[in-house]
């Protein structure tokens, strides 16, 4: 679930329908960032958007799971979406070493996140560089290890702060905060 205007999302799968409508059919508007921002009408796995609705609500997606997410990015700032289950900041691979400078989240207003910090699937994060190179974002297996419910339906734990989207596949059900 996403409130009303503007939030920083990511896909933690790939989707039967990538298009912002099929997926957010309330959305208004949807940007990509790549040293400027760049209006999109197709949202892919691994990248981090805004996202403007017009209503907000529940969601639903249906599609494969993706367990890694491994941009290549730019020096400076950049919208990164994260693996299925989230992953842990302390936990993300730098290519050259060290070279992550600081993450961000979204949720009404900026929020730094570090060490055992969980990024969230179905968020987008801002990623700071200090040179350009590659990060490398597993999925979280502690993460799913937390969710409560059967197989075919899993909720993560309520009292999970931010945006949630709802995944659906063959499998079940599950919510996404």
């Amino acid at each position: 679930s996403y409130s009303a205007g503007w939030n920083i999302v990511s896909l933690p799968l790939t989707p039967t329908q990538n298009g912002v409508q099929a997926l957010f059919p309330d959305a208004v508007s949807a940007f990509r960032f790549d040293a400027v921002y760049q209006p999109v009408t197709v949202l892919e796995p691994c990248v981090g958007y805004w996202l403007k609705l017009g209503s907000g609500g529940d969601y639903s997606l249906t599609g494969t799971p993706i367990d890694q997410c491994s941009p290549a990015l730019p020096a400076s700032w950049s919208l990164v979406g994260v693996p299925q289950n989230g992953t842990r900041v302390d936990d993300i691979s730098q290519n050259p070493a060290a070279n992550l400078a600081s993450v961000f989240g979204f949720a009404g207003g900026y929020t730094p996140r570090s060490g055992q910090d969980l990024l969230q699937q179905g968020q987008g994060f801002w990623f700071h560089l200090g040179t350009p190179g590659q990060v490398t974002l597993n999925s979280d297996p502690g993460s799913a290890a937390r969710t409560v419910g059967d197989a075919g339906s899993q909720t993560q734990n309520s009292e999970a702060p931010g945006p949630a989207l709802w995944i659906q596949s063959e499998q079940g059900r599950q919510e996404i905060r």
